[in-house]
This record gives structure tokens, sequence and C-alpha cells, in this order.
């Protein structure tokens, strides 16, 4: 039995930027390159769960293209709790059998709802309007 191999991407919080399919194939040249998917490594890419809902795709694709691999969706220390409604559509979409999910959830849907929209806007605005240095 091999061991559990955690891998994942440096965020910076909150952002309103999902994963890419670039990323994706990155980070499959570094498992490839350093042979991490042989000896029966079980990978487990760590990925912010408001990250993955903007576009599931590219964490569909890394799935599909690394065996015996699993998603744990997560928010990040500070970051307001998700809503039960993104929950559950990143459910639809993504294996029951290679997800996990460390993630608050608001114990008010609608709080939830307005955390994960100002979460986008917030992140947006700090990736596209960055601080201009004086």
């Amino acid at each position: 039995m091999g061991a559990a191999l955690s891998l994942g991407w440096k965020m910076s919080l909150p952002t309103s930027i999902p994963y890419t399919k670039t990323q994706m194939d990155r980070m499959i040249a570094v498992l490839e390159k350093y042979q991490l998917t042989t000896f029966g490594n079980s990978i487990v890419f760590a990925v912010n769960a408001r990250c993955v809902y903007l576009d599931v795709e590219p964490i569909k694709y890394l799935l599909d293209k690394v065996e015996r691999s699993q998603v744990l969706l997560w928010t990040g220390i500070g970051e307001p709790p998700t809503s039960s409604t993104m929950i559950s559509k990143l459910k639809v979409h993504l294996a029951e059998d290679r997800t996990g999910y460390d993630v608050q959830m608001s114990s008010k849907e609608f709080i939830g709802i307005a955390y994960d929209v100002a979460c986008y806007f917030y992140g947006f605005w700090l990736y596209y309007f960055p601080k201009t240095k004086k």
C-alpha cells in the first residue's frame, strides 16, 4: 500500500479565477517527471471550492488523466463560509468516490450565497485592478 500525496496550487484568497487546463497539464507533467503516479501512490489534489465552482471542467480533466487520484475541495482560513447550493452543484459534477470536502458552509443559505457573490466580485476586483505601488 502506497502513501497518499497531497498536492495543490498557491492561492491568494479570495479569488474569482478558475483553475485552467494549462495548470492541470503542468501538474500532470510534474507527476510524470518525478514518477509520482507509480508504486501505488494515491494523489490528492487540494483545490479551492469556489475556484472549482467557476469551472469544474479542468478538475474533471485532471481526475480523468491521473488514475487513483482524488480531489479535496476546501475553503481557506479567513474565507467566509460558502452556500450549500454551491456545494450541491459541485457534487453533481464530481465523482462522489473521488471527491472530499473540507468546506465551511453557512448555516443560513442566503448568507452563504451572499458570501459566494461577494468573494467572486472582490476577487475579480483584486485580480483586474491590483494595488499600484507608490
